[in-house]
């Protein structure tokens, strides 16, 4: 389960990282992005090299399994803020326009 969780944050974050920009959302979202998809990366580096029953390699489980989806979820959901907000305002614009 550790293993699903590691690659499919792993991918989303990825694709935040590659879409934020395409989507014109604030640049510092899709450099939260990039800081996240290290964060991960080297959280499954080290999960993979520490020895288990080690306190890094615990660390690096929880940070792998816990702290970095949820803070990828949370990034998610301050992008779909943004894109909800954006697309409220260009609306208000054409209909105020008409």
């Amino acid at each position: 389960m550790l293993a699903v969780v590691c690659t499919a944050t792993l991918f989303l974050l990825w694709v935040a990282f590659m879409l934020f920009r395409f989507l014109g959302l604030p640049g510092y979202l899709e450099a939260a992005a990039a800081l996240l998809l290290l964060a991960e990366f080297v959280a499954v580096l080290v999960l993979g090299y520490a020895p288990d029953g080690d306190p890094v390699h615990r660390a690096a489980a929880s940070v792998a399994s816990t702290d970095v989806p949820a803070l990828g979820l949370l990034l998610y959901a301050i992008a779909l803020f943004y894109a909800r907000r954006a697309h409220r305002t260009v609306t208000t614009r054409s209909r105020s326009a008409r």
